[in-house]
């Protein structure tokens, strides 16, 4: 953090700031900041730069959801030229810190549940499409990130892939499964509805950060992103439970049982190749472990949902 972002904020807090913690969140490329006074804790996000529309979203999208009632930490002062926020500080339990400590069936299930009645609070959420319509999850913004992201770091860096046959392949399975998940009724979503963007306070209250990228997309988006998780391993029991109950309490789905789950596997693996092409890009620029076990374990819900997608018929 830089010294005039430091001095405006212990300005603005009129108490002198006693230490500043760097706070690593996924794989996001803002900074993150635990910034202590002498009575209390905040958080400061830092955006880059080149990355100004991040902020702008940002606080649009913050607004939208604190209309609603949706649980956002409070933005306490923010600044428009070095793009940064000053935010409540949600404290230290994140639901990935939650699940990985915790053993409990009904404990785990009980806060999940939780988190899907606000999934489907976020989906009530009435908004001009026009607000959102440039980024929709439409046919056009899936291959385009097929395009710039899973190809060139997924398929042809990391899996090595050369064979035009079998790239074709590839993108015509892809395109299809996009036509199939933009064809459904849209609705307001998070787009990173993971556990370290969930947080829990002491009173088993649910908050939510890090939803600059909301968009509209198909409802179970978000929830594959929470139960498929790559960063908790939820049991299959845990998995199947959270599912049923999003299908028995959603009542805007309009849709059976059978299509449900189709269209549950197609998000899946969906939102899996967009994590792997991540984790690639990541890996290929760190060789860190980390980052391949997260690419590994993409692939291998990949291949145990579509076992013939990387290869050729």
């Amino acid at each position: 953090m830089n010294e005039t972002i430091r001095k405006l904020i212990s300005h603005f807090l009129n108490s002198k700031i006693q230490k500043i913690e760097p706070i690593k969140i996924g794989v996001s490329s803002r900074n993150y900041f635990r910034v202590y006074s002498k009575s209390n804790s905040y958080i400061v996000s830092i955006v880059p730069h080149d990355q100004k529309n991040e902020y702008y979203n940002f606080l649009k999208i913050h607004r939208i959801l604190q209309k609603n009632s949706i649980p956002v930490p409070k933005i306490l002062t923010n600044n428009d030229k070095l793009f940064f926020t000053l935010q409540e500080d949600l404290g230290l339990m994140s639901i990935q810190g939650f699940a990985s400590k915790s053993s409990n069936y009904k404990k785990i299930n009980t806060v999940y549940q939780k988190i899907i009645d606000l999934i489907i609070n976020i989906q009530e959420i009435k908004i001009d499409t026009k607000v959102l319509s440039e980024r929709s999850f439409n046919y056009k913004n899936i291959m385009n990130e097929y395009k710039r992201l899973i190809e060139p770091y997924l398929i042809i860096n990391f899996l090595k892939i050369d064979n035009l046959t079998l790239k074709r392949k590839i993108k015509k399975y892809y395109s299809d499964l996009a036509k199939t998940i933009s064809s459904q009724k849209m609705f307001f979503c998070h787009r990173d509805f993971q556990s370290s963007n969930i947080f829990l306070s002491k009173t088993k209250q649910i908050s939510i950060i890090d939803f600059q990228g909301a968009r509209l997309a198909l409802p179970l988006y978000d929830l594959v992103s929470i139960i498929e998780c790559n960063y908790v391993n939820l049991s299959p029991k845990v998995k199947t439970n959270l599912q049923n109950y999003y299908f028995s309490k959603n009542k805007k789905l309009c849709m059976s049982q059978i299509k449900f789950n189709e269209l549950y596997n197609l998000t899946l693996i969906q939102r899996k190749l967009h994590d792997a092409a991540i984790f690639a890009k990541l890996f290929l620029d760190s060789k860190s472990k980390t980052y391949y076990k997260y690419l590994i374990n993409c692939l291998e819900v990949i291949n145990s949902k579509e076992k013939n997608i990387f290869k050729l018929d």
